[in-house]
């Protein structure tokens, strides 16, 4: 139950940051594998940092898994660095860290009964990618890899779209 709550909430959450910062957001679907727990679907948001130093962006994620006897999501936030190039190119490499929380919840039987239990980690997530930014759209591809209980790896590729 507390699963299918987390997603509205987060985008409740996500949209009542955002409204400050209308028009610099973008916001997007994504899809994503990860070590252990499979393939997963989620939301992205990213938002300049450019207050802080020009090169910076936020980054959040929120993603429902779908690994085998229970439930799993993930909550990232991380800051990118975006790689300075002197020409226009259609490929913005990047680099992150930031943290994750993972949250597991399970279902099981035994020969008295049943039971059910959760557990939820934090980590550190290191990693890298890129985006090509586009006219009404940034499609991205990113590895994330997370050091601590989390996953080892995070593959994703979704798209943004700018709000406002």
């Amino acid at each position: 139950m507390r699963t299918r709550l987390a997603g509205p909430l987060v985008i409740s959450l996500l949209s009542f940051v955002a409204s400050p910062l209308h028009g610099q957001i973008a916001l997007g679907p994504e899809i994503s594998l990860a070590e252990d727990v499979d393939v997963g679907i989620g939301v992205v948001m990213e938002a300049p940092l450019s207050s802080v130093y020009e090169q910076l962006e936020f980054g959040g994620h929120f993603t429902l898994y779908f690994p085998d006897g229970g439930d799993y999501w993930e909550l990232d936030g991380d800051v990118r660095y975006l790689f300075p190039l002197e020409e226009e190119h259609s490929l913005l490499p990047y680099v992150l860290a930031g943290i994750a929380i993972g949250h597991s919840s399970w279902d099981y039987e035994t020969p008295g009964g049943g039971g059910s239990g959760s557990d939820t980690e934090v980590a550190l997530r290191i990693g890298g990618g890129f985006k090509v930014p586009m006219a009404r759209m940034t499609p991205f591809a990113e590895l994330g890899l997370g050091v601590g209980d989390l996953p080892d790896f995070t593959l994703r590729g979704g798209l943004t779209f700018p709000v406002g």
